[in-house]
């Protein structure tokens, strides 16, 4: 309406009234509601004077010279603009519809399709719109929406502040595992990866050895799996680790397009004797993934901390 390049200017030059305006649209969301009705809007001036400044005439006068416009958008009085309910449902129809699409796909998961209850939360929640979309999208569900949903996730994140014991498990967002190599197979594994150790064995790079699963539950301060892992030559003194993180459930190489690196550690290999393995050990908590690595000859730990929620 009024054109990506105004509003650009207008946040950029009258960057109080650009937020203001947005103020706005987020009491209209959270108000808009059936029988839906025509809505007034009041525009903020430097809006109206930048878009006068760059076409030489009032949006008003745009307004009443498009056809598209037709009675769905009206100028009234000096400063209001009213616009048909029919548009401003429009505004929220994506916003709708992707909430919907990922909470059936949500709910197609073989470990949520017994969920039988939603709690509405947040503050988009508020939107009478979002609650009839949800109850009309999932009949044999029921819908809870408490009160002063916009502040039920920061109550829930003072109460878990004070008391992280609370909250027992989280399911996983994210695949996390560390960059590996393993024995070359020729008939698994791509040419382009295959490399050699210093006694000429190959091996594959880049492999993703998978800890914990995209879904999976996994109980805060425990860990799920630990792993062991041996220098690639025999004159490493230390081990590099690269840990990664993927949506997909099981990915097979950490360059795959899915997968993004979060974090390196560097643990040193003291021990001389036949043993020179590192055990890796990752552990859950509030918001992080904690990483614990051992080097098993000399039983020498070393720690260093992920970023859990992604």
């Amino acid at each position: 309406m009024y054109g990506k390049d105004v509003m650009e200017t207008l946040q950029q030059k009258h960057t109080s009234e650009y937020f203001e305006l947005f103020r706005d649209f987020e009491r209209l969301k959270r108000d808009f509601n059936y029988p839906l009705k025509r809505v007034i809007i009041k525009p903020p001036v430097a809006l109206n004077d930048l878009y006068q400044e760059k076409n030489g005439k009032h949006i008003k006068d745009h307004l009443s010279s498009v056809p598209n416009y037709g009675n769905t958008v009206k100028w009234r009085g000096r400063d209001k603009m009213e616009i048909d309910p029919i548009v401003v449902e429009n505004f929220f129809t994506q916003a709708l519809d992707k909430a919907t699409e990922h909470m059936k796909s949500l709910f197609a998961q073989p470990a949520l399709q017994d969920v039988k209850t939603l709690i509405m939360v947040g503050g988009f929640s508020e939107s009478g719109l979002l609650q009839t979309i949800i109850k009309q999208s999932f009949p044999d569900k029921q819908i809870i929406v408490p009160c002063d949903q916009g502040l039920a996730i920061l109550k829930g994140a003072v109460i878990f502040g004070h008391d992280p014991s609370v909250m027992t498990e989280r399911r996983s967002r994210y695949t996390y595992g560390v960059s590996t190599s393993k024995p070359f197979n020729a008939d698994s594994h791509p040419q382009l990866k295959k490399t050699t150790d210093d006694e000429g064995k190959e091996y594959c790079s880049d492999c993703f050895d998978v800890h914990v699963t995209a879904g999976q539950e996994v109980a805060l301060g425990s860990s799920n799996v630990v792993r062991s892992y041996s220098p690639f030559n025999k004159n490493q003194t230390k081990l590099g680790f690269s840990f990664y993180a993927s949506t997909d459930k099981n990915p097979s190489y950490v360059t795959d397009p899915n997968c993004i690196l979060i974090g390196h550690h560097s643990v040193d290999i003291n021990s001389s004797g036949d043993d020179r393995s590192v055990s890796v050990n990752m552990i859950f908590g509030d918001t992080e993934l904690r990483v614990e690595a051992i080097e098993n000859a000399t039983q020498k730990p070393s720690k260093c901390t992920l970023n859990f929620l992604g």
